[in-house]
């Protein structure tokens, strides 16, 4: 009789432990120290193939193609201008005449001609200024091209090469894009600014681009066609790149090798393949193996 009531007692004590147990997981359940297996929502696309560009940007201002200030051969005043700033001169044809005034002498004016055909940029000096062979008289511009030089930083100098593609934009016209070419590259380097000149040839025959304009280059460089090409902010990691995937339901850490970047988009060299299921939302806080709801908008 005493085994027995000992018996009753003892797995009376043991049901009392596991209901008190059973009670203090519930408890810290709900109050979040248990944690439940969870599962991260994020936002995929699928990889696919395109083209991407690497763009180089620079600045630099315009200038006529051919351009020349123009200089007396003679000192004296200038007498007169037979054209106007804006006015279409011929090669050899008449810019103004300078009075050389020499006191006891007579000569005939003497007459400063334009040595190319073009149209007259700028005039320095006002009627009854004096003009000697190193001060300008005028600036004349051969308008139907005009150019613009850069300066590439030596990191960049093997890539920009003659004969490259060049888009060209101004503050005057901002929404049109004009097109022009690398036509010189200078092969030596500056040793103050470690940079190199380049020039680019731009077709100006409506006139539109202007000597002394501020403009904005964009020189493609490099493009890869039909490669695999996802948005940049799906990448991770500075040294190791990395990005997830899903597969099975799962988040799946994946290395990449990247290799153009274009504004938010970004070439995989390695690691990715057309038609992985890519994740770019959520791709920050998700763990490599851990379960994922796709969330579709």
């Amino acid at each position: 009789m005493k085994k027995t009531v000992i018996w009753i007692i003892v797995a009376a004590f043991i049901l009392l432990i596991g209901y008190r147990v059973v009670q203090r997981v519930g408890q810290r359940r709900a109050s979040g120290l248990i944690e439940e297996k969870r599962s991260v929502p994020v936002r995929v696309m699928e990889v696919t193939r395109a083209s991407i560009r690497e763009i180089l940007s620079f600045t630099g201002d315009i200038k006529g193609k051919e351009q020349v200030n123009v200089y007396s051969e003679v000192p004296g005043r200038i007498r007169s201008y037979a054209v106007r700033e804006g006015q279409w001169v011929k090669k050899d044809g008449l810019l103004a005449t300078v009075d050389r005034g020499i006191t006891g002498l007579e000569f005939e004016p003497a007459k400063i001609r334009s040595p190319i055909g073009g149209i007259v940029g700028r005039v320095f000096l006002d009627i009854g200024d004096v003009v000697a062979p190193q001060v300008p008289v005028a600036l004349v511009v051969r308008m139907n091209k005009v150019e613009v030089t850069i300066n590439v930083v030596e990191r960049d100098i093997p890539k920009v090469k003659t004969g490259l593609q060049a888009s060209i934009k101004v503050d005057a016209y901002p929404d049109m894009s004009f097109e022009g070419k690398v036509t010189m590259m200078s092969p030596v380097v500056d040793p103050i600014s470690r940079t190199s000149r380049a020039e680019i040839t731009v077709d100006n025959r409506k006139g539109f681009l202007k000597p002394g304009m501020f403009a904005r280059v964009d020189l493609v460089v490099r493009e890869e066609k039909n490669t695999v090409v996802v948005p940049a902010d799906a990448v991770l990691g500075r040294i190791e790149r990395y990005a997830f995937v899903v597969e099975q339901g799962k988040a799946v850490r994946k290395p990449v090798s990247l290799g153009i970047r274009e504004n938010n988009r970004v070439q995989v060299i390695e690691g990715l393949d057309a038609s992985d299921t890519l994740v770019v939302v959520g791709q920050r806080v998700v763990d490599d193996g851990e379960e994922v709801t796709i969330v579709v908008e």
